[in-house]
């Protein structure tokens, strides 16, 4: 009975892993546009033609959107935590370091996008977080980190963003 138990954990475990490599690029692509979505919201449109009422209903609403929209983005990222655990070490180590360079690459840039770094930044916190990277990738996130914590280049959200990284990588 308990081989047959082994087995079943066994082809279940299988199964999982299999499961992961399918949705975690899904779930990554997920985050990049939920992070888009909630920040673009949070600019709201223009209110100068609007009177005070509708100015705090439209507030209200907007704000509850965002809301809405990271929470979800909270729970995609834990999801992306536990599946990295689940998935093959080396599907993993392939993704970090696309992340990594697409990080890189945007930081660099001189037309960055600070929301788009963000969106990079959450994903690599939810990397860290699943706990499965090495401690090359670990390290080398950690330099890519620096001049995003050093100066304000990029705007305080990506500062806090990176703040938060920090956080998980101690």
């Amino acid at each position: 009975r308990s081989a047959e138990g082994a087995a079943r954990v066994e082809r279940e475990g299988k199964a999982l892993s299999e499961a992961s490599v399918k949705l975690l690029p899904v779930l990554f692509k997920f985050v990049g546009d939920t992070h888009a979505a909630a920040s673009s919201s949070e600019k709201g449109p223009s209110r100068e033609m609007m009177d005070g009422e509708e100015k705090e209903l439209v507030s209200r609403n907007d704000s509850g959107r965002q809301a809405e929209s990271f929470q979800k983005l909270h729970c995609v990222t834990e999801a992306i935590s536990s599946l990295a655990r689940l998935a093959p070490k080396d599907f993993v180590a392939k993704h970090i370091k696309k992340l990594m360079h697409r990080l890189l690459d945007e930081i660099q840039s001189d037309s960055s996008d600070n929301e788009r770094i963000c969106a990079l930044l959450i994903l690599a916190q939810a990397l860290i977080a699943s706990e499965v990277l090495d401690e090359a990738s670990v390290s080398f996130l950690f330099r890519a980190l620096k001049p995003l914590i050093r100066n304000d280049e990029h705007g305080p959200r990506v500062q806090k963003r990176s703040y938060k990284l920090l956080a998980e990588i101690c």
